[in-house]
């Protein structure tokens, strides 16, 4: 088992869809679901090929330094 980072690249996606949702100031469910499509649907395809190669390379950093603390 690995001590997983506590900003791991998942947290970066779900980071910016609520930075991309809050800017959309939904106020009713109906506006807060279609502001989650919506910045679901911006998100980039480099960005996300970006996330998931970093999602490796943490990954193998920390299996590099069985288990124990890294820092990025």
């Amino acid at each position: 088992m690995l001590q997983w980072p506590k900003q791991s690249p998942i947290e970066n996606l779900w980071s910016l869809m609520k930075k991309m949702v809050r800017k959309a100031f939904p106020k009713t469910l109906d506006q807060l679901e279609h502001a989650i499509h919506e910045a679901w649907n911006s998100i980039k395809e480099d960005i996300v090929q970006n996330l998931a190669f970093s999602f490796r390379f943490r990954v193998m950093t920390c299996y590099n330094h069985k288990g124990h603390k890294v820092s990025y």
